[in-house]
């Protein structure tokens, strides 16, 4: 493999330049951002994927096999459309340049679950409803991919990460693991409620196993990166706080107020 990974600054990119570059494997990480990690200095190249000039030329110099595409710009309260143009139009660039150079055997698109709004179930893989600027920009990339389909002249994947977890890994996740292990999280009430997630090296593999099945069980085709089974938001809490040594369970608001509130009746 010689592996474009676009976005290797990122949380999940800086993973992954970690993952193939143990596998030995020929690896480019291209970013607008300087790595967060310096031993991956040595594969990395500072482009803007809304250059088409630039992604162009690393593309064509490189000459990659397969692409992993997370490179994207997030954030749920903007109000300009243009904010998101690296989703459209910089997934296009890549797209252009790949197709130009003529080498790609395999890509896969990296898209969200924020093309449909939370608690909505799609009835099939092109069933959106988006619930910000965001969700549109990465409902837009899905589109255009498919709209390009069979003229494409390499096999390619669309997934939708759920919340993904792991080393380097950012807001709001690190803070929920920070709050757990300073003891400072507390249940709010008894409803379990789901939250799909998935740890950021199976997330890799789901990914690696695609690279590896490039046929029609993958091909032009979406896939949620998702660990089974799912827990609910109180067992993820519990097993944070076992695995950090603490054998007792998160307490629940409506225990400690019920028995304060029984503490307070016997004075």
């Amino acid at each position: 493999m010689r592996i474009l990974i676009t976005g290797g600054s990122g949380f999940i990119g800086t993973n992954a330049v970690d993952a193939y570059k143990k596998r030995s494997e020929a690896v480019l990480s291209i970013d607008i951002r300087l790595p967060r990690k310096s031993a991956n200095s040595d594969v990395h190249q500072t482009v803007d994927i809304r250059d088409a000039e630039a992604v162009r030329n690393a593309i064509s110099a490189f000459k990659p096999t397969h692409l992993l595409h997370l490179a994207a710009k997030t954030g749920m309260d903007e109000d300009d459309p243009e904010v998101f143009s690296a989703n459209t139009k910089g997934t296009q660039n890549v797209i252009d340049a790949c197709v130009a150079v003529g080498t790609l055997k395999h890509a896969i698109f990296t898209s969200s679950l924020l093309v449909c709004e939370l608690g909505y179930i799609p009835t099939h893989e092109e069933d959106y409803c988006p619930p910000n600027l965001y969700g549109e920009s990465k409902r837009d990339m899905e589109v255009l991919i498919r709209q390009q389909g069979k003229a494409l002249p390499f096999t390619w994947t669309i997934v939708r990460p759920t919340a993904i977890w792991g080393p380097w890994f950012e807001m709001p996740y690190n803070l929920f693991f920070k709050t757990v292990s300073r003891g400072l999280y507390v249940h709010t009430g008894w409803k379990d409620i789901t939250k799909p997630n998935c740890y950021v090296g199976n997330a890799l593999f789901i990914m690696q196993k695609i690279f590896e099945y490039a046929d029609q069980r993958v091909h032009q085709r979406m896939f949620y990166l998702v660990d089974y089974p799912q827990l609910s938001v109180r067992q993820w809490a519990n097993n944070i706080q076992k695995e950090l040594g603490r054998p007792w369970p998160i307490p629940t608001l409506q225990r400690l107020l019920s028995t304060v509130s029984r503490q307070l009746e016997l004075y």
